[in-house]
């Protein structure tokens, strides 16, 4: 009896930590996703603005983007795994 109480008690720590980890990816994610909204809207303001500018702009915002959904792929990944 005692070890099957020790063996519930340790797994119901661990869907604790789970949890708690689920909690933080989520948190992340969020983030992420606030993020992406900002620089998508920055990428729309620059489209109206002229050619040249829009030009430059995107491709130094490109990268940044480029990370972005890197990190989310990866944390997408993780949680699958």
């Amino acid at each position: 009896m005692d070890a099957l109480v020790a063996e519930l008690s340790a797994k119901e720590d661990g869907n604790f930590r789970l949890f708690g980890y689920v909690g933080q990816v989520n948190a992340a994610i969020e983030q992420l996703r606030a993020r992406m909204r900002e620089v998508a809207a920055e990428l729309e303001r620059w489209q109206s603005s002229n050619a040249a500018q829009d030009t430059e702009h995107a491709r130094a915002v490109q990268v940044p983007l480029s990370f972005l959904l890197l990190s989310a792929f990866l944390i997408h990944t993780r949680i699958c795994e």
